[in-house]
């Protein structure tokens, strides 16, 4: 699996569910076979995915997910290559929050000098516990011209925020 996230403000459906918006490359399995689509937004209960491969509205599909391996989902809307997928089962908090922490950093722009710096977010927190901090992170420091570039996890299961400022 590959990751990017996309760092904007959180989201909420009209179903009351807090979906994360990111770009994540997954392999799915359809009645078909498999192939390639990426995830652009993610929550317990459903992801919104680009897939170049033909799906249609009430197929099942399974995803190769952290956490949740096997997860499952049926098709309930298409639009050109977007498809909106309702998990057959929720996925755990933690299975979103390992999403998020498997992504790469985005590349800092080449021509920008910048000073990077690692700030502790916790100890293995979940996805509410993410967007909390950062949350304050862009009432703190991202007034102060700080940008959150990634997350990255050290063995013992401390998170930290990669972020830089432009000089």
């Amino acid at each position: 699996m590959r990751a990017q996230i996309s760092f904007t403000p959180l989201s909420q459906d009209g179903r009351g569910r807090v979906r994360r918006k990111l770009r994540v490359d997954v392999s799915i399995s359809s009645s078909e076979s498999w192939s390639e689509a990426r995830v652009h937004n993610l929550s317990e209960t459903g992801l919104m995915i680009e897939s170049a491969t033909p799906l249609t509205v009430g197929e099942i599909i399974n995803f190769e997910l952290p956490n949740a391996e096997n997860a499952e989902a049926r098709v309930v809307w298409k639009e050109d290559t977007r498809h909106g997928c309702e998990f057959l089962s929720p996925i755990s908090k933690a299975s979103v929050s390992a999403v998020l922490l498997q992504a790469p950093p985005d590349p800092l722009p080449p021509a920008a000098k910048s000073s990077v710096e690692e700030l502790r977010v916790g100890h293995r927190p979940d996805a509410d516990q993410i967007a909390a901090w950062k949350t304050e992170f862009e009432r703190t420091k991202g007034a102060a011209g700080y940008q959150l570039i990634g997350f990255r996890q050290d063995p013992d299961g401390v998170v930290y925020a990669i972020t830089a400022k432009a000089n």
